[in-house]
This record gives structure tokens, sequence and C-alpha cells, in this order.
């Protein structure tokens, strides 16, 4: 998804990568997003879409979320990282997952 501008619908959303991302994968994924809004937004990758209009994270224990306005990473209920810098309108944040490391990776750039 190149120069797509991504809105929930309702109060929770979620994008579908057009290729699997999985440990097999024999090339690592690559996808930033732009900051428009101050709302609360998680981003991030998992392993299924929600079952209902709900947060992922609830639904995949695999899930890694990153919340940029809260500044901490989750994985499911468990916080993972909280001692990010708060984002502000117009940052980038980048992902990157490589598959044969298992790694997933976010830069965050003010």
């Amino acid at each position: 998804m190149t120069g797509v501008i991504f809105d929930a619908i309702e109060r929770y959303g979620f994008a579908t990568a057009v290729e699997k991302m999985n440990s097999k994968s024999k090339k690592e994924f690559r996808w930033s997003v732009r900051l428009t809004k101050g709302d609360w937004i998680g981003i991030g990758i998992a392993t299924s879409s929600p079952p209902t209009n709900d947060n992922i994270r609830f639904h995949d224990q695999n899930a890694i979320i990153f919340y940029p306005y809260g500044g901490l990473v989750m994985q499911e209920t468990t916080k993972i990282e909280s001692n990010i810098t708060d984002a502000n309108n117009g940052d980038e944040i980048h992902f990157r997952f490589q598959p044969k490391l298992k790694k997933f990776s976010i830069s965050f750039v003010c």
C-alpha cells in the first residue's frame, strides 16, 4: 500500500498487507505511517484480524502494537516498552519485519 491514507470507519480499524508476512518469508517487510491526528492510535503487526470491531491485542496474543501518543509498546496486555517519547502530528513511524531473524523493529522519526 503505497501512498494510502488509512482512516478507521468506527472506533477500530485495520489494514491487511497484500502479501502475508511470516517467519518463512524470503524477504523483509517495511512500512511507514505518518501521524496526522492527535488521537489515541495503535499501529503494529498481528497474526490475524479481529473477529469484531475491537482492539486486536485482545484477540491475538502475538500482536505487537505501538501507541505513539502514549509512548508505549504492548503485546496482548503486557507492556514491552513504556519509556518512549510521545509523538506529535507529522511524525513518522517506520516498521520493519525481518523474517529470517524473527525480528520486528520500530523507528520513530520526529
